[in-house]
């Protein structure tokens, strides 16, 4: 049986505005006039604001919106396009869009374009590859390590004995013998860290007051923040649940993310600031410093190993660091900005 216009017209409107898709409605200009509840509740937007919202502002990159317009004009229609989106507070939200054009018998022009919210699915995405990522560099590292330290091993013994028998031209030897010895121990501690920084971690967690860990740590770097007079800026959350941590662990991850902050920053007009918080399910510490930054490629490769922003940097800390929180069931992840800064959040469930 057929639905009146007035039921069929109550029935578009009632699924548009419960749909769990955020749909909106714009004009020629692709200025948006109208959305769902969806939509206003994942981009944070008052339906009661009469602006319109102008659909390039809710790009995270304009480069990308430049590319969808390019794109639109030869195909038309867009399906499942991926986008980063941004919501009214800065969230970055993964979407996939979609943008229908409607052309009325008037001659004028407007478009119907509606998103479906993947960020889920592509933090699932991405966990599932760090994973894999690991795994891989841990047993490459532990294949590489074991075949360059026996033969390392011979290159000292033989050098202790060619030590030996050139005890009558020591003198003139001694400066190539040192250069063999230094450069042998050089590689071993590299394998040693190598080693150390893929192999998987055992917590040993104990019921823990995590602001005391994290003042123990701050403990440890405080002569380099006075040293390059560094301002600190401390916000411990007070009367944080106690929390199952290998307190140990959490102290060497902490103290090489503030390294690297303070490292990251210039004498005298260096800001760090170390935070505590509770979230719902999770314990939450963050490491900000106003430092060089670092560009987004950067920060997609900052825990993996050998990768380094330093000049004289191995590239295992930050990998150490990734072991010690995955040990703890936790995560980290980095937010930087060039010449503005970087953020280290860690999250470690109650």
């Amino acid at each position: 049986m057929a639905l009146s216009k007035t039921k069929q017209d109550l029935l578009f409107y009632s699924l548009f505005e419960e749909t769990v898709d955020g749909i909106f409605l714009a004009d020629e200009q692709l200025r948006i006039f109208h959305t769902d509840k969806s939509f206003q509740k994942t981009l944070k937007y008052d339906p009661n604001d009469a602006d319109p919202i102008e659909l390039a502002s809710l790009f995270f990159k304009h480069e990308d919106y430049i590319a969808l317009q390019s794109f639109f004009q030869k195909k038309k229609r867009i399906q499942n396009y991926e986008v980063e989106l941004k919501s009214k507070t800065g969230k970055r939200i993964y979407a996939e869009l979609n943008l229908l054009k409607n052309k009325e018998a008037s001659g004028e022009i407007s478009y119907m374009g509606f998103f479906h919210d993947i960020s889920k699915r592509k933090k699932t995405e991405k966990e599932l590859v760090d994973v894999e990522k690991r795994l891989a560099a841990g047993k490459l590292s532990r294949i590489l390590a074991h075949e360059a330290r026996n033969p390392l091993t011979n290159v000292q013994l033989a050098l202790e004995q060619l030590k030996d028998e050139f005890a009558e031209k020591a003198e003139e030897a001694d400066l190539y013998f040192d250069v063999i010895k230094r450069n042998s121990e050089r590689i071993g501690n590299l394998i040693t860290a190598l080693l150390n920084s893929s192999k998987p971690r055992i917590a040993t967690l104990v019921l823990t007051d995590l602001n005391a860990v994290v003042t123990d740590a701050l403990e440890l770097v405080k002569d380099r923040i006075t040293l390059k007079h560094i301002a600190l800026n401390l916000a411990l959350k007070e009367g944080l649940p106690l929390i199952k941590l290998d307190e140990e662990q959490i102290k060497i991850a902490l103290v090489n993310i503030m390294v690297n902050a303070i490292e990251a920053m210039e004498s005298h007009t260096g800001k760090l600031r170390i935070e505590t918080k509770k979230t719902k399910k999770e314990l939450l510490i963050e490491v900000k410093d106003n430092g060089a930054g670092i560009t987004d490629e950067e920060a997609n490769q900052l825990f993996e190993p050998f990768f380094s922003t330093k000049r004289k940097g191995t590239g295992l800390g930050l990998t150490t660091v990734q072991n010690i929180i995955h040990a703890h069931s936790g995560s980290i992840s980095v937010k930087s900005t060039p010449k503005k800064g970087t953020r280290f959040i860690i999250k470690l469930p109650c």
